[in-house]
């Protein structure tokens, strides 16, 4: 069976591994099977690093991050693929800041897909994930109320 790679990259530990373990948790048969692996990377670079050793399907990336940001680090592995492109969203708290939210415009002007505000809710995470890796069969998933 393939499996559809997301990569989570955000410089806070405690975020990206909250993260990560909600995304586990929500596609929890996916991950089981093997049909999602879900890759994580500390900043721009370690995520670009780790785009030219994998394909991600679906890259979530926070914007605000030291050395090369977010945005730059979209740029950067669309560089590295120009034929295929990778699916981004951006993880943000800073959308409405002028500078960034020019930037991010652009970069989705570019090819990313959007943003979504942190904190991130999991309904969001969801959606997304769903309309992207088009994890839509409700009858394969593990949803937080049917957990015991």
């Amino acid at each position: 069976m393939h499996s559809k790679i997301l990569l989570l990259v955000d410089d806070d530990d405690g975020v990206r591994e909250a993260l990560r373990s909600v995304i586990e948790f929500l596609y929890e048969a996916h991950v089981h099977r093997g049909a999602l692996d879900v890759l994580t990377a500390a900043d721009g670079e370690e995520a670009v690093a780790t785009c030219r050793s994998h394909l991600p399907a679906l890259i979530l990336m926070d914007v605000n991050m030291p050395g090369m940001d977010g945005i730059e680090a979209f740029y950067a592995i669309r560089d590295l693929r120009p034929d295929t492109p990778v699916s981004t969203v951006f993880l943000t708290g800073h959308a409405g800041s002028g500078g960034v939210r020019l930037r991010l415009e652009q970069a989705i002007e570019d090819g990313a897909h959007g943003y979504i505000f942190k904190p991130v809710m999991a309904a969001d995470l969801k959606k997304t994930i769903d309309q992207l890796l088009h994890f839509d069969d409700v009858d394969d998933q593990v949803r937080p109320d049917d957990a015991a």
